[in-house]
């Protein structure tokens, strides 16, 4: 069955199930999202999901992390460091 096919069994459903399928499918992706993620990392976001504080998690990066070239820039003057302790005070 594809998916456009579900949808349209989907659609025939009165609103009480379309909402538990939607709510069902919601937390089938949520566990699957979860499923790589470290215990303590798990219950973290368990946590601030049922605080409200998130509803889904961002794309995970699927490949390697490539580092990008940070050209150094010379800059004429003092330390931004001291400039930010004379604001400060």
């Amino acid at each position: 069955m594809t998916p456009t096919e579900v949808l349209t069994e989907i659609r025939k459903l009165p609103l009480k199930e379309r909402i538990q399928v939607r709510d069902e499918l919601r937390d089938e992706i949520e566990n699957t999202e979860l499923a790589g993620l470290e215990p303590n990392q798990r219950r973290l976001i368990e946590s601030m999901m049922k605080k409200g504080l998130i509803t889904k998690l961002p794309n995970r990066a699927r490949g390697p992390i490539v580092e990008r070239k940070i050209k150094q820039v010379n800059v004429i003057g003092k330390p931004i460091s001291e400039t930010i302790i004379e604001d400060r005070g």
